[in-house]
């Protein structure tokens, strides 16, 4: 059973990259090799969803589920869970490119994505419901902003 938890582990710890600021860089660096104006949306976005999130998280402090000691400002910055940032990735990637598709079985895959990273969120005891909450809030408006 261990094996089987420990593959499990490492299964959802890859799967929440799909929401972290690495995934996205190459995203945006590949679609700038087909569409600039697309990459520039992409960077404001990611500039926009980063911006609001420091703001919240300058302001309002909570804990993660797995709480994460700190000394600095950044620290602190990364240690408080609300709103989801790597929520709010996911879902703005998955709603930007569902868009930009009429393909249902392409809709469904990035759909699958996003909600795999959600759940990883969770599982890995980074965030809860209502930081996920704010993350899809966020990941939403930022697509309609622009």
């Amino acid at each position: 059973m261990s094996l089987f938890k420990d593959q499990l582990d490492i299964n959802i710890r890859d799967i929440t990259t799909f929401g972290g600021l690495v995934f996205y860089v190459v995203i945006l660096v590949a679609v700038f090799t087909f569409n600039t104006q697309l990459a520039l949306t992409l960077l404001y976005s990611l500039i926009f969803m980063v911006g609001v999130i420091v703001a919240i998280r300058s302001f309002y402090f909570k804990n993660r589920p797995k709480h994460i000691k700190y000394s600095t400002y950044l620290g602190r910055l990364h240690a408080s869970s609300f709103p989801s940032l790597h929520t709010a990735r996911a879902v703005y990637l998955g709603v930007f490119f569902a868009a930009l598709t009429t393909s249902i079985f392409a809709r469904i895959v990035l759909a699958i994505l996003v909600l795999a990273t959600l759940y990883s969120r969770i599982y890995l005891k980074k965030h809860d419901t209502i930081d996920l909450m704010g993350g899809i809030l966020l990941g939403v408006l930022t697509f309609f902003v622009f």
